[in-house]
């Protein structure tokens, strides 16, 4: 093989990227119905019961710029491979713990690990396959992936959760981890920035930005928003977050660039899309403890429940893909 391209990514490397992009949305979502019967058996507290989520969310955003420069300088596949491996020790690490703090320590590894192994997939798609067409393809395929993770979970969790125990939603990736490395192993892509530089300081604060902001969030809402604690993580939030903003000013080679902050449709994109996420895994999130906390249903019975709101999801991902981009903004609208 010629070491200045990738090699051609096959049937089963699809597969192979695409389990990937699966376990990263599932394990997002589908711990929401298994909440109560995790806290009822390690006995946590309602705060690290929200921990249980962003312990996974927060490393999942923090470290995907982290990724790309990881991609660049080492090659994707080997990142994917390695980001995969993790991935799975720590859903092993995940189904083992006897505190809830042992749980979160579990779940911020995974979550890290799943904020390496998403960006690759797209990468090794675009990488792996030179045929305009058939990338599309592949990659609306790979969005569909992501749809059907998210429109399955509630259910697959409620009834994983319902007859063999929460500790099975994360036992279930290890073996399936093991088969996406299984077919990606012929895969090989060259290095396209060896000499690329992780910018440490900027990656720290932007992770102190937002873990403060959540850790006061969180134990605000559960204790008193004038709690020393909560003080402490608002101070350091705004701290970081002021920090963050006047190092990526002077740097010559900022996390984003500038441009992109003065780019209107850019900004709108991400402002609408921001508030559809919380709008979506926030009421996904709310819903499933509703039904169980409020009104008594089983972690199955809520799954069934939820399933409308996914299997919308799931079809609006589908037709999203049939949109042409002349047409797209009126259809949104």
């Amino acid at each position: 093989m010629n070491e200045s391209y990738a090699s051609r990514l096959t049937a089963a490397g699809v597969v192979a990227v695409s389990i990937g992009n699966f376990l990263v949305a599932f394990d997002a979502s589908s711990v929401n119905v298994a909440l109560p019967s995790i806290t009822s058996s390690l006995q946590a507290s309602a705060a690290e019961q929200q921990w249980f989520l962003d312990g996974y969310t927060i490393p999942l955003c923090v470290f995907l710029l982290t990724a790309g420069v990881a991609g660049d300088r080492f090659g994707v596949a080997r990142v994917y491979r390695v980001s995969t491996a993790v991935f799975a020790f720590a859903s092993l690490l995940c189904a083992l713990p006897q505190s809830g703090w042992q749980l979160v320590a579990a779940r911020v590894l995974q979550g890290a690990s799943a904020s390496f192994m998403l960006p690759m997939t797209l990468s090794i798609i675009t990488k792996g396959i030179a045929d305009l067409d058939r990338r599309a393809r592949t990659i609306g395929g790979w969005g569909v992936v992501g749809g059907v993770a998210i429109a399955s979970a509630p259910l697959a969790g409620g009834l994983i959760t319902q007859f063999v125990g929460w500790r099975w939603l994360f036992l279930v990736n290890v073996p399936v981890c093991v088969f996406a490395l299984v077919l990606i192993r012929g895969f090989r892509d060259p290095v396209a920035a060896p000499g690329r530089r992780f910018t440490v300081l900027p990656q720290l604060l932007f992770c102190l930005t937002l873990t403060c902001l959540a850790g006061a969030l969180i134990e605000g809402g559960h204790t008193s928003f004038t709690a020393p604690l909560v003080a402490i993580a608002l101070l350091g939030f705004a701290v970081a977050l002021a920090a963050l903003v006047l190092t990526q000013l002077k740097a010559d080679t900022p996390l984003l660039p500038r441009a992109l902050f003065t780019h209107r449709p850019y900004l709108l994109v991400i402002l609408s899309g921001g508030m559809y996420q919380i709008g979506s895994y926030g009421s996904l999130l709310v819903l499933a403890l509703f039904l169980q906390q409020r009104h008594g249903l089983t972690a199955e019975q809520a799954g069934y429940a939820a399933l409308p709101c996914c299997v919308a999801w799931l079809c609006g991902n589908l037709l999203a893909s049939r949109v042409t981009p002349a047409i797209r903004r009126r259809v949104i609208l």
